[in-house]
């Protein structure tokens, strides 16, 4: 297998991250456990092969996490081995809401 990339995630990423854990906690904490365990799945797939998500336009890439209705919207920084992911949003939020981010 090839190196890493290194991820990191935007303070937006970040910020949606936190709302949809706490919305879980809230209304379904298994199913928090279950975003959390599968977003922690796709960051260690993006690390590790991050050209395997399609591109979704420009040079950002849609990883959906699949069951669940959520994807990451992220950018691959090759010269410095790196992938910023800057959206994590449900699959029907409008495309306008990711497109602010990148």
């Amino acid at each position: 297998m090839a190196d890493r990339f290194s991820v990191g995630l935007t303070p937006e990423a970040e910020a949606d991250v936190n709302l949809m854990l706490c919305q879980y906690d809230v209304r379904n904490p298994r199913a928090g456990k279950r975003f959390s365990l599968r977003l922690t799945r796709a960051i260690d797939q993006i690390a590790n092969y991050p050209e395997s998500a399609p591109i979704q336009e420009g040079n950002v890439r849609k990883l959906v996490l699949n069951p669940l209705p959520y994807a990451v919207y992220y950018a691959v920084l090759q010269n410095n081995r790196q992938v910023l992911i800057g959206a994590i949003l449900h699959v029907h939020q409008h495309p306008e809401k990711r497109k602010e981010r990148f």
